[in-house]
Parts: C-alpha cells; structure tokens; sequence
C-alpha cells in the first residue's frame, strides 16, 4: 500500500508512522444572533446590510429651528466647523424644552460638552465631530445657536431605501388600518348584525327566526285585524280567530254581532252602549270583558267561525279588531287532519323507503309514492 495512491492523506500528510496529526479548523464562527460585526453566518451580515442600521438625516432649519427633526430620534453628529459657542435645546410638538446641551469650540482643537441640562444624555468627540446620544421620547425639534454647523440625525431602525424609514411606514400603514377599523366599528357609521340566539316574537334576524315564529308559536304571541264591515259582513274575516276586540265609538248606539260558520250561526254577542255599557253573551263558551270604552270578547277555539256579520243601530261605527294567536292556524289544521284520519299519523315515502322500514307502525297510514 502506498500512501496517496491507495491510502488517503489529511491535509496532505500521509497518516502512516507514528506521532499526532493536528487537524485544525477553518475558522469561522456560527452567530447566535445578527450584530452589526457579523461575519458568519455568512446571511447574517446580508441581511444586517440590507436593512441598514443607524440612517442618519442631514436637519434643515428656518433660522434657529430645525424643520426635518425625525420621529424616534435619539443621537445628533453635530460637525463643528466654526469657533464659538453652541446651546443646543431639544423641544416637543408644543415648543417646550425637553433638555440642552452646549458645545464650545474656542480653538478648533479644544471642543468641550455640557450635558448637565439633559438627564440621560452623553456624548463622544472624535476630532471636530460631536456625537450627542439622549433620550428620544417626546422631541420632534432642536433649536440652535450655530444653524450654520451640519447636525445628522441618527435614528437607529431598518430602512427600506434611502428615503423610507421602515419603522415609520409600518406605524403610517397601522394609523391607517386601526382608523379604516375604528370607522368601520363606529356606531353612527357601521351597525353590527345581530343574530338572535332563540327564537322570540320580537325577532327581526335571522329573518327565518320570524317566519318560524309566525307559523309555530303556540303560546301568547297574537297578530291583529282591523274588520272591514261592507254591508253589515266583515270582508277580512282571518282563519283561526277566538278574540274579538270592540272599540265603542260615541254613545246611545248599539251593535249586535253574529259569529257564522257558512250559513250556520255559532252565537251572538249584543252590546249596548247608553249611558252605561252592557253585554249579553247568547254563544256557548263565549266570555267577555270591559275596560272603557272596549269590550274584549273571547269565543271557543272548537268552533269554526268563518264570518261575522254585524247589526249596529244609532250609527255606533264601532271598530271591530280581529285577534288570532300566531299559532293556532296550524294547531287547528294539524286537529282537524288528526280527526278526520281518525287519529292516524300521514306519512309519503318511496316504496324502497316503506320496504326498508323495520317496523311499520300500526297508527300511521303510509302513502306510497314514485
């Protein structure tokens, strides 16, 4: 076996013989997190390079006031480039002083700094260059006595271009989202729907709550008709009705009603209004009540009361209000199927269906259909 040719080498050394091979590393060191200094992983520092930290801001300024100022801002290059001293003041949006700092510069070679009127401030010279670092919460201008010295403001953030600082767009693009939001949860400008969670007489949506409601309820739900009396017959008589309500109009008049099931009269409700109200009842079942001027009659649900006709004497020109509960068209419907069937349930399937049935069920009449 000769090294290099059927045994393989390291590094270009033959591992045959004695003593130790030191195998070092390539060096390179995997980051735990993007920095500034990063160099491997080798997209750390792309990615570190695309977003671009600390863009700094050249301040423009109308006299002594700066008109630029960025948000967020909270270090300020100041190039010294005159002798003579500065008294830099930083303001909020209402023109108050949030902190100063002064430079002095006498020589060109001896620059000194006072931060003492600015708590958490600090600040580094390099040459004739004065890096000012300070709180940044509040401070949308600084005023100067030296508008003619350059003053970069530096905002620590990623930066989509040269011109578009990445945190600002984002807090433009959420203003406008939460305030589309806030407009469209406005009560005056946007009313939310709400969905009944059980039926109930007042339901408006889901508009099939109603409709089931109307043809279902069996309870104290009621709807109301106001008669329409052509020639002493009601015209709008509803199916099902067993409340008649009676509005007395003037006095010293009279109304007899009758209560006809085709041509067959059910019974008769005189009223007599002179003076004093009185009500005779000639219908088996039938009750009444007065309260004022309104008499409230009550009749048999058994019976089939399919018209009323109505005598009046002195003009009376009473109003005549047909109540029914919502439910009794159908309860009376399914009764009378019930009875008519002699007790018996109605079913229509298929043939397969019925032959599929594991019991057939001896009180219901099946109906067989294609």
């Amino acid at each position: 076996m000769v090294s290099g040719t059927n045994i393989k080498t390291i590094n270009n050394e033959s591992i045959l013989g004695s003593g130790n091979i030191n195998i070092q590393g390539g060096g390179g060191t995997v980051e735990s997190a993007i920095t500034s200094g990063s160099t491997n992983a080798v997209e750390s520092k792309a990615i570190w390079s695309a977003t671009t930290f600390n863009k700094g801001i050249l301040l423009t300024f109308n006299e002594s006031n700066s008109t630029n100022y960025p948000e967020g801002c909270g270090k300020l290059v100041v190039n010294v480039g005159d002798y003579g001293s500065n008294d830099i003041a930083f303001k909020n949006n209402e023109g108050w002083y949030l902190g100063r700092i002064q430079i002095q510069n006498y020589d060109g070679i001896n620059i000194s700094v006072d931060t003492s009127g600015f708590g958490g401030a600090t600040y580094e010279i390099s040459g004739t260059t004065v890096i000012l670092s300070y709180p940044s919460t509040g401070i949308t201008s600084v005023q100067t006595y030296q508008p003619q010295w350059t003053y970069t403001a530096v905002v620590e953030g990623a930066w989509v271009n040269d011109n578009t600082y990445m945190k600002s767009e984002v807090d433009v693009i959420a203003s406008g989202l939460q305030n589309n939001i806030n407009s469209k949860l406005d009560a005056t400008a946007y009313t939310p729907t709400v969905v009944d969670s059980a039926l109930n007489v007042a339901s408006t949506n889901p508009i099939q709550n109603q409709a089931l409601y109307s043809e279902l309820r069996i309870d104290n739900g009621e709807t109301e008709t106001t008669l329409t009396i052509e020639d002493g017959h009601s015209t709008n008589y509803p199916n099902g009705c067993t409340k008649l309500i009676v509005e007395l109009v003037g006095s010293n008049n009279s109304s007899n009603i009758h209560f006809y099931n085709g041509n067959d009269i059910l019974g008769s409700i005189g009223i007599m209004n002179y003076g004093n109200i009185n009500v005779s009842a000639a219908f088996d079942g039938a009750t009444y009540e007065i309260s004022g001027t309104t008499v409230i009659i009550n009749y048999p649900t058994v019976t089939s009361v399919a018209n009323i006709r109505v005598s009046t004497f002195d003009s009376g020109n009473y109003v005549y209000k047909a109540i029914v509960a919502l439910a009794t068209p159908l309860k009376n419907q399914v009764a009378a199927n019930t009875t008519a069937l002699g007790g018996l349930s109605l079913v229509k399937l298929t043939q397969t269906e019925y032959d599929n049935l594991q019991v057939k069920d001896q009180n219901t009449l099946y109906i067989i259909v294609n």
